[in-house]
C-alpha cells in the first residue's frame, strides 16, 4: 500500500507557473469565444485585452467556487497569472515603431471600506492600479461621472459615458476599470483619392459605404471558405487581419469555426504577395453589458450573493453587480483608432509575386489588431452592417 501511494505521488498534477504567452493565448481564447456570443445589430467590436485585464483584477481577490469558475472561463492553467498578465502588458508597451498604445487600470473604492493590504499591493505591482477613494453611499451619480470622466481622458475621448445612468448606485462598493487607447498609421496607407462610393452586401441588402483601396504587397492567404489579409501598422509591432468569406452569407460560418489556434494557424500560413485591397471606411462605437455572456461561458458564482471574493476584503461581502464594456474604431486612409473600456461594479451582499490577388471586402467579414510579438488580440470585430463613413 505504502508503495502505490507513493507511485501515485509520482503523477500528482504540478502546475508551472504562466508566462505571457501562455496569458495572449488563454486572452485570445476567451475573446473569441465571448465575441462569438454577442449578438446584436451585426457588428460587434470589443477589446479583449480589456475585458480580460479588468477580469483578471477582480479574479486576484476570488477565493474558493468563484475563483475555480474564473478560472476555467479564463483559461487559466498555471501560476503566477498576475505575473504574466504583467510580462504581456509590458512587452505591449514596448514599442519602438510610431503606433501609440496605453493601457490603464484603475480601482475606485468606497471611503472607509477595508480591502486586505496583499490585495493593494497586487493592484499597484502588477495592474498598475490607481486606487481613488470614492463616496458612493451618498454621492453615486457623482462618483459615475467622475469616472467616466476618467475613462474619458485615457480613451482620449473615445469611450464616453461607459457607465450609464442608473449603473452606479448607493450600494456600490468596489469598481475596477479598464482602459485601453491604440492609434496606429498604415505601414501603407491608402491613397485619398482611390476611395469611391460603392455597393456592401450586408447579406439581406445593399448599402452605400465609402471603399478605401490600395494596390501593394501584403501578407494574403486563401484558405478552405475564407481569404485573409494582414496589413501591418508603422513600426510593424501592430498589424489588422481581416477574414474574409468566400460568400456574402459565409461570416456565420466562419464564426462557427473561429478559434485562436485557427488565426495562429492563418498567421503562420500567409505569402508576402502583390493584393488589390478594397476595404470600407468604418466606424463602430459598440457597448455591451457582458453579464449574461459570462454567466452563459460558466462564471455563475461571481454574480450571485454567494461570491467569494474574500481576497479583497478578507470577508465575503461582494459580488459583481455589473461588467459593462465599450469599444470604438475608426477606419480610415491614413490608418486606425480604437479605444476600449471596461468596467466592473461590485456591491455588497445581498507565392506567385507576379500575380496581384484580389481582397475585395464588400460583405460581411472579421476582422482582429493584433499584437505581433505577443500574438494578443488587443481588439476583435465583426463588420456586417456598416454605415455611410464621411471622412471628419
Amino acid at each position: 500500500m505504502v508503495l502505490l501511494i507513493l507511485f501515485a505521488g509520482l503523477f500528482q498534477k504540478v502546475e508551472f507557473p504562466m508566462d505571457k504567452s501562455m496569458a495572449a493565448g488563454a486572452m485570445n481564447r476567451f475573446g473569441i469565444e465571448l465575441m462569438k456570443r454577442i449578438d446584436g445589430d451585426g457588428n460587434v467590436f470589443i477589446s479583449p485585452y480589456s475585458i480580460y485585464t479588468a477580469l483578471g483584477m477582480v479574479y486576484e481577490g476570488a477565493h474558493g467556487k468563484t475563483e475555480d469558475e474564473m478560472r476555467a472561463v479564463m483559461g487559466i492553467t498555471g501560476t503566477d497569472f498576475s505575473l504574466a498578465l504583467y510580462s504581456l502588458e509590458k512587452d505591449i508597451r514596448r514599442m519602438k515603431g510610431a503606433s501609440t498604445i496605453e493601457i490603464a487600470n484603475s480601482l475606485w473604492l468606497q471611503k472607509s471600506f477595508p480591502v486586505i493590504p496583499s490585495f493593494r499591493e497586487k493592484m499597484r505591482r502588477y495592474y498598475g492600479g490607481e486606487f481613488y477613494l470614492s463616496d458612493f453611499i451618498t454621492a453615486p451619480e457623482k462618483e459615475r461621472l467622475r469616472i467616466n470622466r476618467w475613462v474619458e481622458e485615457k480613451t482620449h475621448e473615445k469611450i464616453k459615458e461607459l457607465f450609464p445612468p442608473n449603473t452606479i448606485t448607493d450600494v456600490t462598493r468596489l469598481v475596477l476599470v479598464n482602459a485601453i487607447y491604440f492609434l496606429g498609421k498604415w505601414d501603407k496607407p491608402f491613397d485619398t483619392t482611390r476611395t469611391k462610393k460603392d455597393k456592401f452586401n450586408t447579406g439581406d441588402g445593399l448599402v452605400d459605404v465609402f471603399m478605401m483601396n490600395n494596390t501593394s504587397r501584403f501578407h494574403y492567404g486563401e484558405f478552405d471558405g475564407f481569404k485573409a489579409l494582414r496589413m501591418y501598422y508603422d513600426g510593424g509591432e501592430f498589424f489588422m487581419l481581416v477574414l474574409l468569406p468566400d460568400s456574402v452569407k459565409g461570416v456565420k460560418e466562419l464564426e462557427e469555426k473561429l478559434s485562436a489556434e485557427l488565426i495562429d494557424s492563418v498567421n503562420n500560413s500567409l505569402k508576402w504577395v502583390s493584393v488589390n485591397v478594397s476595404i470600407p471606411r468604418f466606424t463602430l462605437d459598440n457597448r455591451y453589458r457582458l453579464n449574461r455572456y459570462l454567466k452563459a461561458m460558466g462564471m455563475k458564482t461571481a454574480f450571485t450573493t454567494a461570491a467569494d471574493f474574500s481576497c479583497i476584503t478578507g470577508k465575503r461581502d461582494l459580488f459583481i453587480s455589473l461588467v459593462i464594456h465599450r469599444a470604438y474604431i475608426n477606419v480610415q486612409e491614413e490608418g486606425t483608432e480604437a479605444a476600449g473600456a471596461t468596467g466592473i461594479s461590485m456591491k455588497l451582499t445581498s507565392v506567385r509575386p507576379e500575380k496581384v490577388y484580389r481582397f475585395r471586402a464588400d460583405h460581411p467579414f472579421l476582422f482582429f489588431i493584433i499584437h505581433k510579438n505577443t500574438g494578443a488580440i488587443l481588439f476583435a470585430g465583426k463588420l456586417q452592417r456598416p454605415k455611410l463613413n464621411k471622412k471628419d
